[in-house]
């Protein structure tokens, strides 16, 4: 096997656990020789800061002047969404692209012995120039009539990659393609990174280059130069009152107009101004021809996201929920703040509404709900608190639980904390906090898992948490990666729920959102994915169970023929006079267990098969049995000095108290439940032997670790423990 950590598996970026465990930098993978934490990840693709794109018409005689340009700066340029523009002009002949790029180094890197030197960063730069033509003959079909890439003229390379802002220039100074109505021309940015390590080996220094990852970004310019024509001129029918109606509305419970706001409709209008960069020319609009009336001039229409009025109006929830039909403007214009001064009394509850009106006169209303309650809660009373010892909570020993039993009269209670002290010392040695059914109608489903996968579907589980709100419905809601929306209405007090008719092997979000009449909560979500569909039966396997099928059908026939010849009650007797050869036998075996301690395990199973009868005096309550410390420990179970303590404070004593262990097997659970029936019905009373064992539903003990046990009296040496734990444990 090849020792990792060394020049022969380099382990780098990355770090060993051991020799044969190595986990790769975050952003690096690979996993066999010296190709192990050499890839970069996708996560670690280069990060693109700046893509301008130029289109210019100048000259190619004379003075070489420059008649005009288009130029676009993307907003976005780290983002894989082509960036398109409109041109309605065709005749351009010089193309220049500019970008910049970055890589990010891994931070914290630990350089092992066998790495003399690294180097992370850019290692190239290019230019892919596309141009998508209209087809005379289908122009649903465009055809590729350029198609290549240009490198940067600065390329770095993997053995000196550029650690810092990656620039690039690109001009093509005699792009002489046809730009006709109806092209594409698409000019894309891409810059990769990648670098190398140096290995120290035995016969000198080795380079190993990174596989990096390349990013991408693209600007499309879609040729249109025929005159716009709308269909309002058709006479004498024409389609529209209105040449342009901007219909998207208000996005309600953000209070933007995207629509406006996005495309920047409300901003100043600048001046028509063109400057020829050849000629030192500048072109405008006299300011006489400028829009100086009406509702939209040059000047910026005042606005918040789009819109240009908020309002508001409240009431008390006891005088119903319907939309006022007043309202008041806000104090300040343009504010999205508004200072109530209400009068109000604890439990009161007041509904708010906000209306916000955008420049066309669309508007969206939202409301919400704020409840009052400045009152504590009620005092708590020593009835109202209890303590239970040794129930069945968890895995572990000594469990308890507490039970607080409080309310508030004007709305629910947020926490409770709790403190445990000791009685000597009045030293806090616990405490913590309970959750209360807290008035929050945006609570949802909390503790949201997924409880079985399958290959159309998911089982979901979750926890209902407490409120003062009525809940009306449960939505579920799934996205797959390839965009499909799955929606379920679920009933408002289900805790599970079956989610069906997924597809195989994709990964899904999932979201559930609980409905509190007009209001919901916060969404709580989940990512999963769905197991790939169960393999059709190959026809082996077919051929397989036809031949069980014929078999099984052949002994029910010959089944049917011994009945009608009479022949099947010669069998059951037979059957029946073996059986009770077994049972004497197990039973004379038995019988010398009980005076031999070293009777058979494989005798005792018989008896796990026995149910306990809890009405018979040998069984006590598990609230009556408090566990002190553990003795010892044998194969599946451990013994605790323990002690009795009945409710009717008789008999007390110390005993012994033998549990299994934590995730035991059904092998054990019906060992003890064996020795347990064996000991009781074979030994009967003794005085160092049993006591009484502990029942519970599943045969399980109820205290402390969801065990089974049974109680002895103190032994008189530990010896006796060792030696019990070593005869049935």
């Amino acid at each position: 096997m090849t020792a990792l950590c060394s020049y022969h598996s380099p382990c780098f970026p990355g770090t060993c656990a051991d020799t044969v465990t190595c986990q790769c930098h975050e952003g690096f993978s690979g996993i066999n020789g010296n190709q192990r934490c050499r890839t970069m990840t996708p996560g670690n693709s280069p990060i693109i800061t700046q893509c301008t794109s130029i289109l210019a018409n100048i000259d190619r005689t004379g003075q070489k002047m420059e008649k005009y340009r288009f130029v676009t700066d993307s907003s976005q340029p780290n983002s894989t969404r082509v960036d398109t523009m409109w041109v309605n002009q065709n005749d351009y002949n010089y193309i220049n692209v500019e970008f910049a790029a970055f890589s990010l180094s891994p931070e914290n890197i630990a350089q092992p012995k066998y790495i003399t030197g690294f180097k992370f960063g850019i290692v190239s730069g290019k230019i892919q120039i596309d141009l998508q033509k209209v087809d005379r003959n289908d122009p649903n079909q465009p055809f590729v009539s350029q198609n290549e890439t240009q490198n940067c003229r600065y390329q770095p390379g993997s053995l000196n990659p550029n650690d810092d802002v990656f620039h690039c220039n690109f001009t093509d100074e005699n792009f002489d393609r046809l730009l006709e109505n109806g092209d594409n021309l698409t000019l894309t940015v891409i810059a990769e990174n990648g670098g190398f390590r140096e290995l120290n080996t035995p016969t000198g220094h080795t380079q190993d280059y990174f596989y990096g990852q390349s990013s991408t970004k693209s600007t499309m310019f879609r040729f249109d130069s025929i005159k716009p024509y709308h269909c309002l001129l058709d006479k004498p029918n024409p389609c529209s009152s209105k040449a342009l109606d901007v219909t998207e509305d208000i996005t309600k419970g953000h209070f933007q107009n995207k629509f406006h706001h996005n495309r920047g409709l409300l901003n100043p209008v600048a001046r028509y101004l063109h400057y020829d960069f050849m000629t030192k020319y500048e072109k405008k609009v006299p300011l006489e021809l400028d829009d100086k009336t009406g509702n939209r001039t040059l000047q910026r229409i005042p606005n918040v996201f789009g819109i240009v009025k908020f309002e508001y109006n409240f009431r008390n929830s006891n005088q119903g929920n319907t939309t006022p039909l007043s309202w008041i403007p806000v104090s300040k214009a343009f504010s999205e703040n508004q200072t109530f001064n209400i009068g109000r009394r604890d439990g009161d509850t007041i509904n708010f509404w906000v209306k916000a009106t955008d420049v066309l006169g669309n508007h969206g209303i939202d409301m919400t709900q704020i409840s009052f309650d400045s009152s504590p809660p009620e005092d708590l009373r020593k009835a109202d608190v209890i303590f239970q010892r040794n129930v069945k909570a968890t895995n572990f020993s000594f469990s308890s639980r507490l039970l607080v039993d409080t309310y508030d009269r004007d709305s629910g209670i947020h926490k409770i904390k709790w403190e445990l002290i000791a009685n000597n010392s009045n030293m806090v040695f616990r405490s913590g906090e309970i959750p209360g059914n807290k008035t929050n109608v945006n609570s949802g489903p909390i503790n949201l898992t997924i409880a079985a996968t399958y290959d159309n579907g998911v089982r979901l589980k979750w926890v209902l948490p407490p409120t003062c709100y009525e809940r009306t419905t449960i939505i579920v809601k799934s996205l797959s990666i390839n965009g499909r929306l799955l929606t379920w209405t679920v009933d408002k007090n289900a805790n599970w729920f079956d989610l069906t008719g997924l597809d195989p092997e994709t990964n899904y979000n999932l979201s559930l959102i609980t409905n509190y009449g007009s209001q919901m909560s916060d969404p709580v979500v989940l990512q999963f994915r769905t197991i790939a569909s169960p393999a059709a039966l190959t026809g082996g396997a077919i051929a397989g169970i036809s031949i069980a099928f014929l078999i099984l059908l052949g002994i029910i026939v010959a089944m049917v023929v011994l009945w009608r010849l009479g022949r099947l009650s010669v069998i059951k007797e037979d059957i029946q006079r073996r059986a009770t050869v077994v049972r004497k036998n197990i039973a004379n075996r038995f019988s010398a267990a009980h005076i031999n301690e070293t009777y058979g395990c494989d005798d005792i199973y018989v008896y796990g098969q026995m149910e306990f009868n809890e009405t018979d005096s040998k069984f006590i309550s598990s609230n009556d049995i408090v566990l002190d410390v553990m003795l010892t420990s044998g194969r599946f179970a451990d013994i605790y000095k323990a002690r009795y303590l009945p409710h009717n404070n008789k008999a007390k004593q110390n005993v012994i108290a033998k549990t299994l262990k934590s995730g035991y097997s059904e092998e054990n659970l019906l060992m003890m439940k064996a020795k347990i029936n064996f000991f009781a019905k074979e030994v009967g009373d003794h005085p160092n032997i049993i006591i009484s064992c502990i029942p519970t539903p599943e045969f399980n003990i109820a205290s402390f670790n969801q065990t089974l046990g049974c109680l002895r009296k103190s032994p008189t040496s530990l010896s006796e423990i060792n030696g019990d734990s070593r005869a049935s444990g």
